[in-house]
Order: structure tokens, then sequence, then C-alpha cells
């Protein structure tokens, strides 16, 4: 609900949307050149473990609206598809890093962060 007021107001400001009526078209292209990536990847490499982990941009109502519904579907579903190991925690968002001071610069893992991914993809190893 929070995220969708936040997302009200900045339109009602006069914020840039117009990248929203490319949506669908541009986390497709996102897809297919994730799956570029991963074939070039196992080509040289073909029995590595690729593993993603979600960390979702979610402090830009813009940008996390955009994204939000790739990364709990699209990107699974890829993920699924292409036997990749998919970590998604709720709490592996910005937002949680930042509250927890696990973050740099409000935004990237600090050194502790970093530790607790490191953590959270060793148990999937």
């Amino acid at each position: 609900w929070l995220a969708g007021v936040k997302l009200k107001t900045l339109l009602e400001h006069k914020q840039d949307t117009k990248i929203f009526e490319y949506k669908t078209r541009y986390l497709k292209r996102a897809l297919l050149e994730l799956e570029k990536i991963i074939t070039i990847i196992q080509e040289h490499y073909p029995n590595i473990k690729i593993i993603f982990l979600r960390y979702e941009e979610d402090m830009r109502p813009l940008i996390h609206e955009f994204h939000k519904d790739w990364f709990k579907h699209d990107l699974l579903n890829f993920c699924n598809n292409n036997n990749i190991t998919y970590i998604y925690e709720d709490s592996f968002c910005v937002s949680w890093f930042h509250k927890n001071k696990l973050t740099a610069d409000k935004r990237h893992p600090n050194i502790e962060g970093a530790k607790l991914i490191a953590e959270k993809i060793a148990m999937y190893l």
C-alpha cells in the first residue's frame, strides 16, 4: 500500500514515467540478455553452479514498481527453467540492509552486509 501511495505521489508531481510504456519489452529484453550471458558462462565452464541472489532496490518507488514483479516471477521462472539457484529473501533489499546498518552508502552492502550475503550464498553451495 505504501509503495502505491509513494508511486501515486510521484506521478502527481510529474515524474517521468514514460519508461512504463515499454516495461514489458524492456524486462523481456533483460531476460534475453541474461540468457545470453548464462549461455556464454556455461559454454566456458560447463560444470559451474550459478546462483542468483535478489538484492532489490526498493527505496526508490518508481524503480521498485518497475521491476518488483520481475524479481518475484520472471527471474524465478527463468532460474527454475535453467537449473539456476535463485535466492529470494524478503529482507534482501536496499531498505532492509540500510535500516540494519548493512550499507556503506545507503544502497551498497558494507563489509557486514557482504558477510551476510556470503553466508546466505554458502548455504546453497
